[in-house]
């Protein structure tokens, strides 16, 4: 419960403490494209915290098996970005009007910034079966170094990207430390599952005994 309490600490810190910078080096407009874009993913994003329910008890499920709980999580993940990726190219795609029904006077500000963020949705939503895998076989503290990792990556990116071109290079930067950050959790995750025990192979039945 712990690793839950401190990775939640972790999250909310470095989108408020990302938000800041931004606002600083880009103003408040380019805060309000950002809000505005990400808030297009946000029915997405409760789904996915909803089927958490879900992922979290099937990786622990399969815990005791190292090659089960790789597959576990491929599928997962695989299953999860499939309705990430649709949810994602249908906001890409959104008219105008229907854009600006939604969002107001924010939606020129942030239709800019609508591509990056479904790229840094579709990261996540790849990733975290990945990082939940750590949870599953007990290994809360490493989860919680590797989000420390990417949030620092990711203010770094905001920053950069800011300065280099404002509200879309934050975005493109928070983007790329996404796609950066899916490679991370996997790799380490494959690290992972390779220093778990196998599952215990079945004995043999013994032979009939004649006579």
């Amino acid at each position: 419960m712990r690793s839950f309490g401190t990775e939640f600490v972790l999250v909310v810190g470095t989108s408020a403490l990302g938000t800041y910078l931004l606002g600083a080096i880009a103003g408040l407009t380019a805060v309000a494209g950002f809000r505005g874009a990400f808030l297009l993913f946000a029915p997405f994003d409760s789904l996915l915290a909803g089927a958490r329910l879900f992922t979290l008890p099937a990786l622990a499920a399969a815990r005791g098996d190292a090659a089960r709980l790789r597959r576990v999580a491929r599928g997962l993940a695989l299953l999860s970005a499939v309705p990430g990726a649709a949810w994602g190219l249908t906001i890409v795609a959104l008219p105008d009007a229907a854009g600006r029904a939604v969002l107001g006077a924010t939606w020129p500000a942030a239709q800019q910034l609508v591509p990056a963020v479904a790229l840094v949705f579709l990261g996540r939503t790849l990733s975290l079966p990945a990082a939940d895998g750590f949870r599953a076989v007990g290994r809360g503290r490493s989860l919680v170094v590797i989000r420390a990792a990417t949030g620092v990556a990711a203010l770094v990116a905001v920053t950069v990207g800011a300065l280099l071109d404002a509200a879309r290079g934050a975005g493109y930067g928070l983007a790329a430390t996404s796609v950066a950050a899916t490679a991370l959790w996997w790799w380490r995750f494959s690290r992972l599952t390779g220093t778990l025990d196998p599952a215990p192979s079945r004995a043999p039945d013994p032979l009939p005994r004649r006579g």
